[in-house]
């Protein structure tokens, strides 16, 4: 047989388990697409010349396979273009190999400087990138599970303010590993925080040195309850 679906044991061994009954479990229309899957990779492995496993193994950058044999099996998938579907692959490994990047705002030329910057290590590491402006409307509505119930394996959070951290705080905190980054973080979630400080200090000297005085400081209302301010002492 060629597809042999098992579902997980408490302990021991895994239980195998009838096409019938995994579609049951799963419904009929994701049983044809792993039995189409597995058909297919069964073809692919035949004609390259590996077993099925070795298959999985290449297309999921396993370690434990040799160099030789994995460059084998994707230069053939090349040469016959062949191209995994990130659908199939998601359902087999139960990774989505996608970021999610929750920004303020799509419209900033910080925003744009971010994504630009978050884009490329996510594509040089294979994965895609999805993007979402949590500020529009509706998106972070209680009631909204859009956001939870994407399939990502990431979601990097882009200066979090009060209403994104109490969307994340909530019951529809997304199931995906998450990170927050910037001039606003959140103490509950690892972080990555950028220093302004160092850039404010020298816009403001330079606004003393050309002989202002009466200096104002302008900022998005999404960060006045995200951040203290205080007082800059030069």
């Amino acid at each position: 047989a060629i597809f042999t679906p098992a579902t997980k044991a408490t302990d021991g061994h895994d239980i195998n388990i009838s096409p019938e009954e995994a579609a049951e479990i799963i419904g009929a229309q994701w049983a044809e697409a792993a039995s189409d899957i597995a058909l297919r990779i069964y073809e692919f492995a035949r004609e390259v010349g590996v077993s099925t496993g070795t298959i999985y193994r290449a297309l999921n950058g396993r370690s434990d396979i040799n160099p030789d044999t994995r460059d084998l099996v994707l230069r053939r998938m090349r040469e016959l273009g062949y191209r995994p579907s990130r659908a199939a692959l998601a359902l087999s490994t139960g990774k989505s190999r996608t970021i999610a990047l929750w920004l303020s705002g799509l419209t900033s030329s910080y925003a744009v400087a971010v994504l630009q910057a978050a884009w490329r290590p996510v594509n040089d590491a294979g994965y895609e990138m999805v993007v979402r402006d949590v500020m529009a409307p509706n998106v972070l509505d209680p009631d909204n599970e859009g956001l939870s119930d994407w399939p990502v394996d990431g979601v990097l959070l882009v200066d979090p303010g009060p209403i994104v951290a109490a969307y994340v705080r909530g019951p529809h905190r997304p199931r995906a590993a998450m990170v927050a980054m910037g001039r606003c973080v959140m103490d509950d979630l690892d972080a990555v925080e950028v220093d302004l400080r160092p850039g404010v200090r020298a816009a403001m000297q330079r606004l003393i040195d050309i002989g202002c005085r009466r200096i104002a400081y302008f900022v998005h209302a999404h960060y006045t309850e995200a951040v203290s301010y205080t007082h800059l002492t030069l």
